[in-house]
């Protein structure tokens, strides 16, 4: 008899008001019960598709609430509690799946229908349900719930960080099904984005190897949208922390954007967009951390780095290669090279002919202003527009270099 009313509710393309009136959601409710495994699929995939079908109404009927349609049809907090039961552990695989999924389509719709099922104890249930289940449709079928809920629920974004840690995220982005993969960065995105979390985000991805891997091999996914949100996701990485720009660039992120930005999808070049503006506003950036190193260096005795050691990401200076990765790029090249930046570039050429000036990593930092310069004198249109500060700065600094005592070669 379930099966037959859910087949009937499923192709109905109307519902009359009359069979709110039966008392219909209060009876699936009930025997969602049973003991018997085959009675709770039949009865959760018919009380999904009346659930889902009552969820479209508030569209449907202009000016009515959601609080009064769940009134007519007597959905009360028994119905999503009963619902939300078969979450549990040790609970049909099938039926879990047929509740799961009537959460991912509830929450599709209108988000006054979603609060209804935004708790934490459903988010506890459903992160268990994705980290311990081994089918993969009822995997991403969880997934894509669990990032509707919170997208619902920014409350429940620091619930989960909280609770479960970023690795829930950062974990699935490299899994086989594009719907957890899209699940998965959608919430990283959300966790990155949410103010209070912020600290406690930057701290928990330090740990994070594979993060910059997988969202780089993203940018090369078939499909248009995961690539999009790879790159808000670096995008606000690299608002979190010049160091995870650092690393992209290391994984070839320019050469990519250099790629995709010829693509005609829209929604990527919106986002492409963003983040060569967000690449815009770092450069001044870590050209002041840059400068605020060498002034320090100017007034300590510096330490030098052991031989063979390499600097760590946390040495400003080392993020110096974030500007040479982008000048070499045709795409950010000319939203990068500004009058500022020239004439910090002379104020390292001045530091870098100083030989009581060496803090740790001066030698790298050396090797790659050089090759900065070089790259943007090689570009004519850029030294013509921007003569004015390569004459007052660029000029007298290469010419102090040149005949500075301690450059040999």
């Amino acid at each position: 008899l379930a099966s037959v009313l859910g087949l009937l509710v499923r192709h109905a393309t109307y519902i009359a008001d009359e069979l709110a009136q039966t008392g219909v959601i209060e009876i699936l409710t009930e025997a969602l019960k049973d003991k018997s495994e085959k009675v709770r699929r039949r009865v959760m995939a018919t009380l999904g598709e009346l659930l889902f079908y009552v969820a479209t109404q508030q569209d449907a009927q202009e000016g009515v609430t959601a609080a009064q349609i769940s009134e007519r049809w007597g959905i009360t907090s028994t119905t999503i509690t009963a619902v939300a039961r078969l979450l549990k552990p040790q609970e049909d695989e099938i039926a879990q799946h047929y509740a799961v999924k009537t959460m991912e389509n509830i929450c599709s719709q209108h988000g006054d229908w979603a609060v209804k099922f935004c708790s934490q104890d459903i988010v506890f249930s459903l992160v268990q349900l994705l980290n311990t289940t081994k089918s993969e449709n009822l995997k991403a079928t969880t997934a894509s719930t669990l990032s509707r809920l919170l997208r619902h629920s920014p409350a429940l974004v620091a619930y989960v960080v909280d609770k479960f840690g970023i690795r829930l995220s950062v974990a699935n982005l490299a899994d086989p099904s594009s719907k957890v993969q899209t699940a998965a960065v959608n919430m990283l995105n959300m966790a990155l984005v949410h103010q209070d979390l912020k600290v406690r985000a930057k701290s928990a991805l330090s740990e994070e190897r594979s993060l910059v891997g997988s969202l780089m091999a993203m940018l090369d996914h078939t499909l248009p949208v995961l690539r999009v949100k790879a790159v808000v996701a670096l995008l606000l990485l690299s608002r979190l922390s010049s160091r995870w720009l650092l690393e992209a660039c290391k994984a070839k992120l320019v050469t990519i954007i250099d790629r995709l930005q010829r693509d005609k999808e829209e929604y990527l070049q919106s986002a492409i967009v963003a983040l060569r503006g967000e690449m815009t506003r770092l450069v001044p950036v870590v050209c002041e951390q840059i400068t605020e190193e060498l002034s320090k260096a100017g007034t300590r005795k510096a330490v030098a780095a052991s031989p063979g050691r390499p600097t760590t990401s946390k040495n400003p200076l080392q993020h110096f290669q974030i500007v040479l990765h982008l000048i070499t790029s045709p795409y950010f090249r000319s939203a990068v090279v500004t009058p500022a930046l020239l004439a910090d570039l002379a104020a390292y050429m001045s530091a870098a002919a100083t030989p009581s000036l060496q803090p740790s990593g001066m030698a790298e930092f050396k090797t790659t202003l050089q090759t900065v310069v070089e790259a943007i004198c090689q570009q004519t249109e850029l030294v013509l527009q921007h003569y004015q500060p390569m004459l007052d700065h660029m000029l007298p600094a290469l010419c102090e270099l040149v005949t500075s005592a301690s450059e040999s070669g």
